[in-house]
């Protein structure tokens, strides 16, 4: 996976976290609701979510298991298909875990 994707996955997934506790706290503290301002946030945040969705649960995944070798237990397609299954489960959880709390709060 080119370094580029995965850094501006990273940024993205960092400014998604931010709008979201920024719109929050606008809420939560200072009774601020303004669905027009809400409804832009959570544009940009399904916009970054998408591309930190398909970049760290699709794409990071089948470049891992294509560049796998086999090993003595396992044919290389068994291995591919193990890497893309642990790969894809473990990246859906952590989403599911950061970009859901900001769509509830949000």
């Amino acid at each position: 996976m080119p370094i580029g994707a995965l850094l501006i996955g990273g940024v993205a997934e960092v400014i998604f976290g931010i709008l979201g506790v920024y719109v929050s706290v606008l809420s939560l503290l200072f009774d601020w609701n303004n669905p027009t301002a809400t409804v832009g946030f959570l544009i940009i945040q399904a916009v970054f979510g998408w591309y930190v969705f398909l970049t760290f649960v699709i794409a990071s995944p089948i470049i891992s298991a294509k560049n796998a070798t086999g090993t003595d237990l396992l044919s290389r397609s068994e291995q591919r298909a193990l890497i893309i299954l642990g790969n894809m489960l473990g990246s859906i959880t952590f989403c599911y875990a950061l970009q859901g709390g900001q769509f509830i709060m949000g």
